[in-house]
C-alpha cells in the first residue's frame, strides 16, 4: 500500500506520478501537456486535447473506439484544458475499474494504459497531417460556446477578469481558452501545429491514481526541457467596474507581490 504521491522521471520533460490505495475501486491514468500561456497559441492548445479524444490511429472510428471502452467493463474517456498560473495544462484520461472486478482476469488497467498513450501519442492524423475536417469544426464550435458562456459563472467570471486586469501583460492574465476572437481564427493547420509544438516543448506529466499496480500505467515519449516564465513585475492599484442589469452583483479582490519573492537561501535567518 502507497499512499504517497510517487514522482520519477521516464524521459527528458517526463514524469510518471502515482498514488495507489485500496480504498479505491477505480483506477484513472491521465496524461497532461504543461505550456508556458501564450496569447497566439492558446486557443488552439486548448482545442487539441478534445480532438485527440476523438480517436486513434488504432481506433480511427468513433464507434470503434466506444467499443474498445465497453470491452474494458465500461471505461470513460475525457479531456479537459485549464490554467494554473502562468502555464496553460491539455489533458487526456482514462477512469476503469481494477482489475480484480474483472471476470475472465483481464488486464483492465495494462489495457487502459494502451489505449490512452495511442490516444495522447499516436493520434488520428490524415496524410495531410491534419485532424479530421469534421472533428475539427465540431470541436471548434464546442470551444467557441463554451469560451461564450464563462460569463454565465458570475463568480467565476469575475475572477478571471480580476486576474486578467491585475496581471495585464503577464501571462497568468491570459484565459485558459484564450479569447474569442483568437478561437474564431484557429484553423486546422493551427491545431496541428500546436499538437506538434507541444509533443516537442512541453512538460508531460502521466499521472496514475488508484487501487491498482502504478507500474501499468507508465508511458510516455521523450520530450524537451520544462520553460519557466517569469514575471515582470506587479501591477500597479487602480478599480474596474462591468455594469450588467444582473440581480446579484460579484466584487472580487486581490493583490500580487512587486516581485518574486526570495528564495530560502537568500532570506536571513535569526
Amino acid at each position: 500500500m502507497n499512499r504517497m504521491l510517487s514522482r520519477e522521471p521516464v524521459g527528458q520533460g517526463v514524469f510518471f506520478s502515482s498514488v495507489s490505495d485500496p480504498k479505491f475501486k477505480h483506477n484513472r491514468i491521465s496524461v497532461r501537456w504543461i505550456m508556458p500561456l501564450e496569447e497566439e497559441s492558446a486557443s488552439a492548445n486548448a482545442l487539441v486535447p478534445f480532438l485527440l479524444r476523438k480517436g486513434c490511429r488504432s481506433c480511427p472510428d468513433f464507434t470503434q473506439l466506444e467499443e474498445r471502452l465497453c470491452g474494458l467493463y465500461g471505461a470513460s474517456l475525457g479531456a479537459d484544458t485549464s490554467k494554473f498560473g502562468g502555464y496553460q495544462m491539455m489533458g487526456v484520461w482514462i477512469q476503469s475499474i481494477d482489475n480484480r472486478f474483472a471476470i475472465d482476469g483481464m488486464d483492465i488497467a495494462g489495457e487502459s494504459a494502451r489505449l490512452l498513450a495511442d490516444i495522447a501519442f499516436d493520434p488520428k492524423i490524415g496524410e495531410d497531417g491534419l485532424f479530421d475536417a469534421k472533428d475539427f469544426q465540431l470541436e471548434k464550435t464546442f470551444l467557441l460556446d463554451a469560451i461564450a458562456s464563462e460569463i454565465n459563472d458570475k463568480r467565476g467570471y469575475a475572477i478571471s477578469r480580476c486576474v486578467e486586469l491585475m496581471c495585464a501583460g503577464e501571462p497568468q492574465a491570459i484565459r485558459r481558452y484564450g479569447t474569442l476572437e483568437q478561437a474564431k481564427g484557429v484553423t486546422p493547420q493551427d491545431a496541428a501545429r500546436a499538437y506538434n509544438r507541444m509533443m516537442k516543448e512541453a512538460s508531460i506529466e502521466i499521472l496514475f491514481v488508484g487501487c491498482g499496480e502504478s507500474s501499468r500505467g507508465r508511458s510516455g515519449p521523450p520530450s524537451t526541457t520544462f520553460p519557466v516564465p517569469g514575471r515582470n513585475g506587479g501591477a500597479s492599484p487602480g478599480k474596474r467596474w462591468s455594469r450588467w442589469r444582473w440581480p446579484r452583483a460579484n466584487w472580487c479582490w486581490a493583490c500580487a507581490p512587486a516581485r518574486p519573492f526570495p528564495s530560502r537561501k537568500t532570506v536571513p535567518c535569526g
